[in-house]
């Protein structure tokens, strides 16, 4: 039986032990690590900034509505007033007299016959 012959970048050139045919080699040096380390805290400093940009923006908002619903609970109250007193005897007596009109001196009822259908 013939060997084959592989080419490999193993130190070891026993027979019978396995051999990977390619080993990656990845070296890490104080450059590469520094530039990854500057580049992973501009992320994290730019996620940071993002997001206390948006919760300051959402108390703004927040601001903004509360302070217009104080302004419509407040519209409301002097709405419920003035319904009030519109709605009292004393408003409704002095605008049927300050539009002229007069208390009716004779009142007449119309009571129908009994032709009229009931049901």
């Amino acid at each position: 039986m013939g060997r084959l012959l592989t080419i490999t970048r193993s130190e070891v050139t026993e027979f019978g032990i396995r051999k990977s045919a390619y080993m990656p080699q990845v070296k890490v040096g104080k450059r590469s690590l520094g530039f990854i380390t500057i580049v992973l805290f501009l992320v994290l400093s730019l996620f940071y900034l993002t997001q206390a940009n948006q919760i300051a923006t959402k108390g703004y908002q927040i601001r903004e509505l509360e302070l217009k619903k104080a302004q419509a609970l407040e519209k409301q109250e002097s709405l419920k007033i003035e319904a009030a007193r519109l709605r009292s005897i004393k408003e409704i007596q002095n605008s049927a007299s300050s539009s002229q009109m007069v208390p009716a001196s004779e009142i007449n009822y119309i009571f129908p016959d009994k032709s009229v259908a009931k049901k």
